[in-house]
């Protein structure tokens, strides 16, 4: 259940941060505000950092634990 969750809560955040992203900027940029573009991209990096990178790096042990769970045995081959 968590890498289905996972997946999703990761395509969400990313899905938000690129939306806030694109119309802070489109605003900034017809208001002529460098400032507020600035400070639009500075907190989509925050906010990819926070939520993004946390459910990426979740991601492969919850997938772990979801192969074990459903009978996954021996080592994991690439």
């Amino acid at each position: 259940m968590a890498p289905p969750v996972g997946a999703a809560l990761l395509f969400g955040t990313g899905l938000g941060i690129a939306f806030f992203a694109w119309f802070g900027y489109r605003r900034g940029l017809r208001e002529g505000n460098m400032g507020l573009i600035r400070g639009v991209l500075q907190l989509t990096v925050v906010a990819d950092t926070v939520f993004t990178a946390v459910a990426a790096a979740v991601q492969p042990v919850t997938g772990y634990v979801l192969w074990r769970m459903t009978g996954g045995t021996g080592p994991i081959r690439g």
